[in-house]
């Protein structure tokens, strides 16, 4: 959704809904990648918290859940780095994805 949603407001912003431009194409994929990851880093965060700490529990001994604080700052260590890094591949991948769909569509135009 928010792929598709920022390629239509680039290209409306460009002038021009009949061509799809390759830098309308990596700017949405990119921050779709950024979206996706500010939504889903806190989530991931907690995850990853209790799947480590249920790694270092010892067998017989009474294990307490974690308390997960999304207020803490130490939940988003790296986020800039996985943002930066999911902005790279989706720009990559949705430009990729947009020149094979545009020379499947010719091929079935011929």
């Amino acid at each position: 959704m928010t792929y598709e949603s920022v390629k239509q407001v680039l290209l409306t912003y460009r002038g021009d809904n009949t061509t799809t431009s390759p830098v309308a194409v990596a700017g949405a994929g990119g921050l779709c990648g950024v979206v996706s990851w500010a939504l889903i880093y806190p989530i991931d965060s907690a995850k990853s918290i209790y799947q480590r700490n249920c790694l270092m529990h010892q067998k017989g001994d009474a294990m307490t859940r974690p308390k997960i604080q999304f207020s803490n700052k130490r939940m988003y260590r790296g986020i800039g780095v996985s943002m930066s890094r999911s902005a790279i591949v989706n720009a990559i991948f949705f430009s990729v994805f947009e020149f094979l769909k545009k020379h499947i569509n010719a091929l079935e135009d011929k």
